[in-house]
């Protein structure tokens, strides 16, 4: 994630309004956020919570910083990620490291349900970058959406 698009998610967020609690998927680590890409966490994450906004970090794999390692298309993760009531699900730069989009889309939306907010972003131009795969989708804002 870029410093600018850092900002921008911050943004859109507070002025969305009523994103709290928030689930961050494909969160990486805490080293991640903090240490490789410290951005992510001054430009996005510190001021979320300096307004109250309440963040759960989840990713595939265990590490410090993650909250809840497991996969999403997983009927028990699912099951217990809709079960906390979460109001936003913020996907970025994660759908182009999964191989069924649409399936996605799907558990997130019954994730936080009618009312809930995703806010997904998506690169449209970048170099190959598996973690764990790079599925090649380098969509349009028209096709992301």
């Amino acid at each position: 994630m870029l410093e600018q698009e850092a900002r921008r998610l911050c943004r859109i967020l507070l002025d969305q309004g009523g994103v709290s609690p928030l689930l961050h998927l494909g969160s990486s680590s805490r080293h991640f956020r903090e240490v490789v890409q410290p951005h992510i966490a001054h430009e996005l994450f510190e001021p979320l919570q300096r307004a109250g906004i309440s963040i759960v970090h989840s990713d595939l794999k265990r590490a410090d910083g993650v909250d809840l390692a497991g996969d999403i298309l997983d009927p028990g993760m699912a099951g217990d990620l809709k079960a906390r009531e979460f109001k936003c699900i913020l996907l970025a730069n994660l759908i182009e490291h999964v191989h069924d989009r649409e399936a996605v889309a799907a558990v997130c939306e019954d994730i936080v349900g009618p009312g809930g907010f995703i806010l997904a972003t998506a690169p449209s131009s970048y170099p190959y970058h598996a973690d764990p795969i790079d599925s090649g989708y380098r969509p349009s804002p028209a096709e992301l959406a």
